[in-house]
């Protein structure tokens, strides 16, 4: 739902037009401590995995943002009972020179949060995976931060005026199919990683 939200869509216009330079680092966070009994998030039959549930999230802004799935990846988990991942840490490399790092987490104090670094600046968002219908993000350039306040829109809107519009008048989504193969494949590879202790190549078709 993020990916239709007008903080997101003015976020990537701000990168596309430059307004940080040329893309060095993207860096995201997506923790809370997970406390319910029976979750199937721990059931690692039923997909459980912070990676699975919430690290999903910045793997997805840093793909959107660079427009490019990741050619290798790296990463390392912190396992529980039930063989889930419960902390996981990673990293992706873009073939633009792009890096990005992330974290997903169900045993840490919350924690939600982009970061995004080019040569020319930094945009820092703290409410990126559920923005509000009035949103704040910060920009860093040349020395100073300015606060840039966005109207927003309630959460699940503008992903389901996408569906209609798709329905109704024959539109393209905005995420497709291929998009979403592409994070499915990213998360694959992370998970391959870990179990391998080694840094993975991602094949694109």
């Amino acid at each position: 739902m993020y990916r239709h939200h007008p903080q997101t869509l003015h976020i990537k216009e701000m990168v596309d037009d430059g307004e940080l330079g040329y893309l060095q680092l993207i860096r995201g966070s997506f923790c809370y401590t997970s406390t319910r009994p029976n979750n199937p998030r721990f059931d690692l039959q039923l997909g459980g995995g912070s990676l699975w549930d919430v690290g999903c999230y910045p793997i997805s802004y840093a793909r959107y943002l660079t427009g490019e799935d990741p050619v290798e990846v790296y990463g390392s988990q912190v396992s529980g009972p039930t063989r889930i991942d419960l902390l996981y840490a990673g990293q992706l490399s873009f073939p633009g020179g792009v890096i990005s790092q992330f974290e997903c987490s169900f045993i840490t104090p919350s924690k939600s949060l982009m970061e995004i670094t080019g040569n020319k600046g930094r945009i820092t968002i703290p409410e990126p995976y559920k923005p509000g219908i009035r949103t704040r993000i910060l920009l860093e350039r040349n020395g100073h931060t300015q606060e840039i306040w966005i109207d927003g829109a309630e959460l699940y809107r503008g992903e389901i005026e996408d569906l209609e519009n798709a329905i109704l008048l024959k539109r393209s989504p905005r995420i497709n199919l291929d998009d979403s193969r592409g994070n499915i494949a990213t998360i694959e590879a992370l998970y391959e990683s870990a179990r391998l202790s080694k840094s993975m190549s991602i094949q694109n078709n």
